[in-house]
């Protein structure tokens, strides 16, 4: 049969991202978001995929469909990897889903993952974390990982920073 193509290139979402909230180890859950195309005029809206890392048709799993003006996916609980590595987001029209997508790496959240911060010079001044961000480049030049996510760690650290308005300060 010949290959049918969509008469209107459609243009494809701008980014996708997804934050696993399920700890169990090999399981997904949680939400895929993604920024729209600014036109969408031939749009009528998105496929959701889970797949290998080139999206091959044979492994991957239809995740489901979001009209257009729907921005993101939800996900369920205890969804199996079963060694998927993506997320991708396709358009669609009413003639059918463009080959093009946007994708996105998951990272598998699992409830052992952790990080201690100790203060290593000792102090009797309530101490804690303010600002704290990861990054692949050792200057920190690069975006912070997307999925590195920190917490004031205590109300002191909190408070000072408060106080005197200086956000470097605890």
């Amino acid at each position: 049969a010949p290959e049918r193509r969509l008469p209107v290139a459609l243009p494809s979402v701008q980014s996708v991202d997804f934050h696993d909230v399920d700890v169990g180890e090999g399981l997904v859950g949680g939400s895929v978001v993604w920024t729209p195309p600014q036109d969408v005029t031939h749009v009528s809206g998105y496929e959701v995929y889970f797949g290998d890392s080139v999206g091959s048709a044979q492994a991957r799993v239809d995740w489901g469909f979001a009209p257009v003006g729907t921005n993101f996916l939800a996900v369920a609980m205890n969804t199996s990897r079963d060694g998927r590595t993506h997320v991708f987001v396709h358009t669609r029209s009413p003639l059918g889903v463009s080959p093009y997508s946007v994708a996105v790496e998951v990272c598998d959240v699992v409830g052992e993952d952790s990080l201690a911060v100790v203060n290593a010079a000792g102090t009797s001044a309530p101490w804690g974390v303010v600002e704290l961000s990861f990054h692949e480049s050792p200057t920190c030049a690069d975006a912070p990982m997307r999925w590195a996510e920190v917490t004031v760690s205590s109300n002191a650290a909190a408070g000072a920073r408060a106080a005197d308005g200086d956000e470097y300060t605890a």
